[in-house]
């Protein structure tokens, strides 16, 4: 901007200012019935928000330093677990790089436009701050974002779904029909979420994507025609839920099924559970988001931000926990084979030792490399086993 924009509930600075408060006033009441909330004239300015307290009680109050280290923190842990997974599938070549593996690496980078997008508005569009100390450019920066930023939420977490499915798709076709037409039920499903919200965030309004934009909004020379965009999102927001849930009993019922070890069916298990803190925090979500109103958004929406990241995280790690769970099979073998070159050498391991491949090698510790090799055959082979690419059914 080549002017300072003015802050929010003061008049226009500049003609910016005047199409940002227009655009607002034409959004607020589109998509609702007659009779309108009186709007001031724009010249006047726009209230919105809490108000600005008197100069005897203002103090200056910011949350972004919180804001930006969760966002960091969360973009961290997403590309730290995707790329953990996609580097245990191409170590081991004996593991096709399925199309499970494609969906979690798009959904994963969809979802690290998120918080990407909530640091550019913390940086440039007055997130954390109290809403009346933004500018209307402020204001103008932060709905573009967070409606882009909606967008990416729906579509990323519809991906990642997809990926479970088609993780599950695999069981499913070593069981029954039956549980093949589920998946692909859900997968449906799953699909149609990700489109509907695509089609509600572009065709909110009309013309065609001017939601995201409030200045061009404020220049039509007509009343603003959109959908109610609040009922959309929250059918939007209870599939999500719905599907969550879905997807976490799948796997509860499936391997009753499946002739495997109850060891391996238990670290399943445990990954499927673990999406039950995404569905939690999904829930929480949406219901933060559509029964809370807070009258200063920019800064008491903590919860909401936080259940949102959290949601989005959850889903990757889940997505990628069967997977990851191999490196826990490994770390076992070698301890138990550890253990046991020691018990033939004579010598048990110490409880001060920290290192068993720094401790010094016996002529015993010959049989040990043998075994090694072959706990390193049993690794790729567990592999297989524990991303369900070499279940079998039980006989019938």
């Amino acid at each position: 901007m080549g002017s300072p924009s003015a802050l929010i509930g003061n008049p226009p600075l500049n003609p910016s200012d005047l199409d940002i408060i227009k655009g607002l006033q034409k959004l607020l009441i589109a998509g609702t019935k007659p009779p309108y909330p009186p709007m001031p004239p724009p010249e006047q300015g726009m209230p919105f928000g809490t108000p600005r307290p008197p100069p005897a009680q203002y103090r200056v109050e910011g949350r972004r330093p919180q804001f930006i280290g969760l966002a960091s923190v969360i973009i961290i842990i997403m590309t730290f677990v995707t790329g953990l997974r996609l580097a245990i599938r191409a170590q081991n070549a004996k593991i096709v790089f399925g199309k499970d593996d494609l969906a979690v690496a798009v959904g994963t980078a969809m979802a690290l436009v998120i918080p990407v997008l909530f640091l550019a508005q913390v940086s440039y569009g007055g997130m954390g701050k109290h809403i009346y100390d933004l500018t209307y450019h402020e204001l103008y920066v932060s709905h573009m974002l967070g409606a882009t930023q909606t967008t990416f939420l729906f579509v990323s977490l519809g991906v990642i779904k997809i990926s479970i499915i088609l993780l599950y798709m695999r069981v499913s076709g070593f069981t029954s029909r039956m549980w093949m037409a589920v998946h692909w039920f859900l997968l449906s499903v799953v699909v149609s979420y990700c489109l509907g919200s695509l089609f509600v965030m572009v065709f909110t309004c009309s013309p065609i994507g001017i939601y995201f934009n409030l200045r061009a909004i404020g220049r039509m020379q007509h009343p603003l025609t959109c959908i109610d965009q609040s009922k959309a999102l929250a059918v939007l927001s209870a599939t999500h839920v719905v599907t969550d849930f879905s997807l976490l009993a799948i796997p509860i019922a499936l391997l009753w099924k499946v002739q495997m070890k109850w060891t391996k069916k238990l670290r399943i298990w445990l990954a499927g559970l673990f999406g039950l803190s995404s569905c939690s925090f999904a829930l929480l979500r949406t219901i933060t988001q559509y029964v809370v109103q807070e009258p200063d958004p920019t800064y008491d929406t903590v919860d909401m931000v936080v259940y949102l990241m959290l949601d989005v995280t959850t889903a990757v790690i889940a997505a990628s926990l069967p997977v990851l769970s191999v490196l826990v099979t490994r770390m076992q073998h070698r301890y138990l084979e550890y253990r046991s070159s020691g018990q033939r050498a004579g010598r048990l391991p110490l409880r001060g030792d920290s290192d068993p491949i720094a401790m010094p090698r016996r002529k015993s510790h010959r049989t040990s490399i043998v075994d090694i090799t072959r706990l390193e055959s049993r690794s790729s082979s567990d592999v297989e086993d524990i991303h369900i690419d070499n279940i079998t059914p039980q006989k019938r």
